[in-house]
């Protein structure tokens, strides 16, 4: 069963519903009795649906799913795009990325439910800034398009592009780099791994350990962890050894290693899994045990995190999104 805590660790909307999302722009979609409501941060029902898979609202739009089909409520709960597609992704900048068997490949949409434009690809992800990355049908590459199809950034990845703080991973011939928002490589494709930049930095690997780059491409933290995370609030959770600790940018330890598993800050929160239970850390080092009642935690949105109450003995295996947990059996 599913339902929220506070910044504090408090049980703030019980754990009764069947599933649930993150809280998005003060509303979540939770289900029970085989109907999905909208609740409001205080559990307050603002709406409900006899649609029993619905997700978050995003752009006036919720998905939802019923017979295999995917369409979209507005805000009010009326169905304004009907179930008629294979698949289909949450509103972004007004437009969604969907797959319509007729269509013959994945297009984008408006909130109204009209294509775009005529245009289809092998793969898309989300706009975002007014672009969005698609996979070209006969380079089998990763470009950018705007709104009208066109293209931005020609396709000569072999990943998906993704821009955070200007630049975006590339991969060409099994090396990543990265480029501007121009499409220009500014940092020479040459690492196993690379990732997103946060607070400045980025992770990237070499010989099977991780560190962390600026944004000239320079290696400012050595390469020398057995894991590692992206930055936020001016820590990083890295793992050397079989322990994880918080380090910060001039590559000091904050918090020495000594967990099972650590999580980045989200909202001034980090979860870390010590000797057997999960414990949320604040950015100010206080810590507060949540004992092992929990089988699953997603990471705070809006103030509350939400939580599924755990069934069996557990252990926890934390994720960019969540803290997810296998089972001893």
């Amino acid at each position: 069963m599913h339902g929220y805590i506070d910044l504090k660790g408090n049980q703030v909307i019980p754990p009764i519903y069947d599933y649930a999302t993150s809280f998005r722009n003060g509303i979540a979609a939770v289900g029970l009795d085989n109907k999905t409501r909208f609740i409001s941060c205080s559990g307050e029902t603002v709406l409900e649906t006899n649609i029993l898979y619905v997700g978050n609202f995003s752009d006036g739009r919720a998905l939802f799913q019923t017979n295999g089909k995917f369409g979209y409520l507005d805000m009010q709960g009326n169905v304004v795009i009907p179930p008629r597609f294979d698949y289909a992704y949450d509103f972004s900048e007004g437009y969604a990325t969907v797959t319509e068997s007729s269509a013959g490949g994945i297009a984008f949409i408006d909130v109204n439910g009209n294509f775009i434009h005529d245009k289809v690809y092998d793969n898309a992800m989300h706009f975002r800034d007014g672009i969005v990355s698609v996979k070209h049908h006969a380079s089998g590459k990763y470009g950018c398009i705007n709104a009208t199809g066109e293209y931005v950034i020609d396709p000569i990845s072999d990943r998906y592009i993704c821009f955070s703080e200007g630049l975006s991973p590339i991969e060409i011939n099994g090396k990543i780099g990265y480029i501007n928002r121009q499409g220009e490589i500014v940092i020479t494709p040459r690492f196993a791994y690379a990732g997103d930049f946060h607070n400045g930095f980025a992770i990237i690997m070499k010989r099977n350990k991780f560190g962390y780059i600026n944004k000239e491409g320079e290696i400012i933290i050595d390469t020398i962890f057995n894991d590692a995370e992206d930055f936020s609030d001016q820590l990083a959770p890295v793992k050397l050894g079989k322990t994880w600790g918080y380090l910060n940018p001039k590559s000091e330890f904050e918090i020495e290693p000594k967990y099972t598993n650590a999580s980045c800050f989200i909202e001034g929160i980090a979860f870390v899994y010590e000797k057997k239970n999960i414990k949320m850390l604040k950015r100010n080092m206080e810590l507060i045990d949540l004992g092992d009642q929990y089988q699953r935690l997603e990471y705070f949105s809006e103030g509350l995190s939400l939580v599924t109450v755990r069934e069996k003995r557990n252990k926890y295996a934390i994720t960019k999104h969540s803290i997810e947990v296998t089972f001893r059996g």
